[in-house]
């Protein structure tokens, strides 16, 4: 059994705030850090989405033609 996502949340929350914690930056510059991080993550997320709905859409349609294959 995979370990559960709110398990992997709980514990990548633990240890992010653990390094901002133990950087000793204040919190004005850690923002600035978790802004660029915050972009680059979103932009990775849409990204994903964007590529898993096109396959997803792709697979319908290669399935659709199948099954008019084999009804024909």
């Amino acid at each position: 059994m995979n370990k559960p996502f709110t398990m992997i949340i709980k514990e990548t929350r633990k240890k992010m705030a653990d390094i901002c914690n133990e950087s000793g930056l204040p919190p004005v510059v850690l923002d600035l850090i978790m802004q660029g991080i915050y972009s680059e993550i979103h932009a990775l997320a849409e990204k994903q989405s964007s590529e898993e709905e096109a396959a997803y859409i792709k697979m319908l349609k290669e399935n659709s033609k199948e099954e008019k294959n084999e009804n024909a």
